[in-house]
Protein backbone atom coordinates (compact mmCIF):
# COMPACT_ATOMS: atom_id res chain seq x y z
CA UNK A 1 0.00 0.00 0.00
CA UNK A 2 1.59 3.36 -1.17
CA UNK A 3 1.68 6.22 1.52
CA UNK A 4 -1.10 8.86 1.52
CA UNK A 5 0.25 11.83 -0.31
CA UNK A 6 -1.55 15.45 -0.09
CA UNK A 7 -3.06 16.72 -3.53
CA UNK A 8 -0.51 18.27 -5.85
CA UNK A 9 -1.32 21.86 -4.90
CA UNK A 10 -0.96 21.52 -1.48
CA UNK A 11 2.53 19.66 -2.39
CA UNK A 12 4.85 22.84 -2.62
CA UNK A 13 3.52 24.01 1.49
CA UNK A 14 4.61 20.46 2.36
CA UNK A 15 7.84 20.17 1.11
CA UNK A 16 8.95 23.95 1.26
CA UNK A 17 12.32 24.24 3.08
CA UNK A 18 12.06 25.03 6.97
CA UNK A 19 13.58 28.05 8.50
CA UNK A 20 16.58 27.47 9.24
CA UNK A 21 17.90 27.18 13.00
CA UNK A 22 20.19 29.91 14.37
CA UNK A 23 22.75 29.84 16.62
CA UNK A 24 24.51 33.55 17.42
CA UNK A 25 27.63 33.90 18.41
CA UNK A 26 28.78 36.06 21.78
CA UNK A 27 29.43 39.88 20.30
CA UNK A 28 26.61 39.41 17.36
CA UNK A 29 28.94 39.66 14.48
CA UNK A 30 28.27 36.20 13.37
CA UNK A 31 25.03 34.00 13.20
CA UNK A 32 25.69 30.11 11.96
CA UNK A 33 22.62 28.89 10.20
CA UNK A 34 21.77 24.98 10.36
CA UNK A 35 19.54 23.78 7.42
CA UNK A 36 17.18 20.91 7.83
CA UNK A 37 15.12 18.95 6.31
CA UNK A 38 11.50 19.68 6.16
CA UNK A 39 10.62 15.76 6.90
CA UNK A 40 13.37 12.94 8.02
CA UNK A 41 13.41 10.24 5.25
CA UNK A 42 11.74 6.85 6.18
CA UNK A 43 15.03 5.07 6.62
CA UNK A 44 16.37 7.29 9.19
CA UNK A 45 12.71 6.74 10.90
CA UNK A 46 12.86 3.14 10.67
CA UNK A 47 16.59 2.58 11.87
CA UNK A 48 16.72 0.26 14.78
CA UNK A 49 17.05 1.94 18.59
CA UNK A 50 17.46 0.70 22.01
CA UNK A 51 15.49 2.30 24.92
CA UNK A 52 17.25 3.42 28.27
CA UNK A 53 16.31 5.54 30.72
CA UNK A 54 13.70 7.31 28.77
CA UNK A 55 16.60 8.38 26.10
CA UNK A 56 16.59 6.34 22.65
CA UNK A 57 20.21 5.36 21.84
CA UNK A 58 21.20 4.08 17.99
CA UNK A 59 23.75 1.43 18.94
CA UNK A 60 25.48 2.24 14.92
CA UNK A 61 26.20 5.81 16.22
CA UNK A 62 26.66 4.98 19.70
CA UNK A 63 24.76 8.47 19.87
CA UNK A 64 20.88 9.70 20.25
CA UNK A 65 18.22 8.62 17.86
CA UNK A 66 18.10 11.06 15.52
CA UNK A 67 14.92 11.86 14.52
CA UNK A 68 15.57 15.14 12.02
CA UNK A 69 18.40 15.68 8.99
CA UNK A 70 20.17 18.37 9.54
CA UNK A 71 22.81 18.66 6.99
CA UNK A 72 24.33 21.88 5.63
CA UNK A 73 26.07 24.83 8.01
CA UNK A 74 26.37 28.60 6.98
CA UNK A 75 27.68 31.05 8.68
CA UNK A 76 26.70 34.66 8.05
CA UNK A 77 28.44 37.98 8.88
CA UNK A 78 25.97 40.65 9.91
CA UNK A 79 27.92 43.42 9.04
CA UNK A 80 27.79 42.96 5.49
CA UNK A 81 25.43 39.55 4.75
CA UNK A 82 28.24 37.65 3.83
CA UNK A 83 27.76 33.93 3.93
CA UNK A 84 30.33 30.98 3.95
CA UNK A 85 29.17 27.55 4.22
CA UNK A 86 31.25 24.89 6.17
CA UNK A 87 32.99 21.96 4.26
CA UNK A 88 31.21 18.98 5.78
CA UNK A 89 31.26 15.65 4.43
CA UNK A 90 28.65 15.24 2.35
CA UNK A 91 25.25 13.67 3.60
CA UNK A 92 26.89 14.69 6.97
CA UNK A 93 24.01 15.10 10.12
CA UNK A 94 24.94 17.89 11.88
CA UNK A 95 24.47 18.93 15.26
CA UNK A 96 23.56 22.65 16.81
CA UNK A 97 27.03 24.65 16.94
CA UNK A 98 28.51 26.08 20.12
CA UNK A 99 30.47 29.11 19.87
CA UNK A 100 33.74 29.95 21.67
CA UNK A 101 33.70 32.92 23.90
CA UNK A 102 35.85 35.05 21.23
CA UNK A 103 32.39 34.57 18.79
CA UNK A 104 34.99 33.48 15.72
CA UNK A 105 35.00 29.47 16.15
CA UNK A 106 32.87 27.04 17.11
CA UNK A 107 32.15 23.70 16.88
CA UNK A 108 29.57 20.93 15.82
CA UNK A 109 29.00 17.46 15.75
CA UNK A 110 28.84 15.36 12.57
CA UNK A 111 27.66 11.65 12.19
CA UNK A 112 30.08 9.21 10.64
CA UNK A 113 29.12 5.78 9.89
CA UNK A 114 31.26 4.50 13.00
CA UNK A 115 30.01 7.38 15.35
CA UNK A 116 29.95 11.12 15.88
CA UNK A 117 32.60 13.39 15.15
CA UNK A 118 33.69 16.79 16.18
CA UNK A 119 34.47 19.87 13.81
CA UNK A 120 36.22 23.75 14.58
CA UNK A 121 34.88 25.78 12.68
CA UNK A 122 36.20 29.48 11.82
CA UNK A 123 33.19 31.77 11.32
CA UNK A 124 35.34 34.68 9.21
CA UNK A 125 36.20 32.03 6.90
CA UNK A 126 34.20 29.05 6.83
CA UNK A 127 36.77 26.64 6.84
CA UNK A 128 35.89 23.55 9.37
CA UNK A 129 38.57 20.80 10.20
CA UNK A 130 37.11 17.68 12.12
CA UNK A 131 39.34 16.96 15.17
CA UNK A 132 40.64 13.66 14.48
CA UNK A 133 40.60 10.91 16.25
CA UNK A 134 37.88 11.54 18.78
CA UNK A 135 34.93 10.04 18.78
CA UNK A 136 31.78 12.02 21.06
CA UNK A 137 29.20 10.22 23.37
CA UNK A 138 26.59 12.55 23.36
CA UNK A 139 23.52 10.02 25.01
CA UNK A 140 24.91 11.60 28.71
CA UNK A 141 25.46 14.87 28.10
CA UNK A 142 21.94 16.54 28.16
CA UNK A 143 19.62 17.54 24.69
CA UNK A 144 22.24 17.91 21.41
CA UNK A 145 19.80 19.92 19.53
CA UNK A 146 19.97 22.84 22.65
CA UNK A 147 23.58 23.02 21.92
CA UNK A 148 24.46 21.83 26.18
CA UNK A 149 26.06 19.09 27.72
CA UNK A 150 28.42 17.05 24.47
CA UNK A 151 30.85 19.40 24.69
CA UNK A 152 31.78 22.72 25.75
CA UNK A 153 34.57 25.45 25.38
CA UNK A 154 36.33 26.69 28.10
CA UNK A 155 36.38 29.67 29.53
CA UNK A 156 39.51 31.15 27.50
CA UNK A 157 38.23 29.78 24.08
CA UNK A 158 41.18 27.63 23.87
CA UNK A 159 40.46 24.24 24.62
CA UNK A 160 37.22 22.09 24.79
CA UNK A 161 35.61 19.70 27.22
CA UNK A 162 33.79 16.49 25.26
CA UNK A 163 32.38 13.86 26.34
CA UNK A 164 33.60 10.93 24.37
CA UNK A 165 33.84 7.45 23.70
CA UNK A 166 36.93 5.50 25.24
CA UNK A 167 39.05 4.38 22.09
CA UNK A 168 38.71 0.87 22.73
CA UNK A 169 34.78 0.74 22.69
CA UNK A 170 32.55 -1.92 23.53
CA UNK A 171 29.95 -2.39 20.70
CA UNK A 172 26.12 -1.91 21.55
CA UNK A 173 23.99 -4.68 20.75
CA UNK A 174 22.01 -5.01 18.03
CA UNK A 175 18.26 -4.01 19.55
CA UNK A 176 16.04 -6.90 19.04
CA UNK A 177 13.02 -6.74 16.12
CA UNK A 178 9.71 -6.57 17.60
CA UNK A 179 6.70 -4.76 17.35
CA UNK A 180 6.66 -1.00 18.67
CA UNK A 181 3.35 1.02 19.47
CA UNK A 182 4.07 4.53 19.77
CA UNK A 183 1.84 7.46 20.34
CA UNK A 184 2.17 10.88 19.11
CA UNK A 185 0.11 13.64 20.17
Amino acid sequence: MPYATPPPGIMPVVDAPPTPAISLAPGGRYVALVQHEAHPPIAMLARPYLALAGIRVDPRLGARRRLRRAGAVSVLRVSDGREHTLSLPDGAQVGMPSWAPDGRRFAVTADRADGVGLWVADAETGEATEIPGLTVRDMLGGDPSGGSGTFRWSRDGRSLLVLAAPAQREALPEPVPEPRLEEAT
